[in-house]
């Protein structure tokens, strides 16, 4: 698995890897999947706002065939 992360102030890569350095490997494990699974949320929730609009379908219909 493998994860690239970007920042334009490498001071938050420095904040990152100080607090993951903290971390056990299966407490590393577990954050990166919960921030994965953040991020993919807030996405699923802007691709159902943005398909509402477009296809003026209603918001339920979309989340099922989500």
């Amino acid at each position: 698995m493998s994860i690239r992360i970007r920042w334009e102030d490498v001071s938050g890569m420095r904040r990152l890897d100080n607090a993951m350095g903290m971390l056990t490997g299966a407490q590393k494990m577990a954050a990166l999947q919960r921030g994965v699974n953040h991020v993919g949320g807030k996405a699923r929730t802007q691709v159902i706002r943005a398909l509402t609009k477009q296809t003026g379908l209603k918001r339920r219909t979309i989340v099922k065939a989500i």
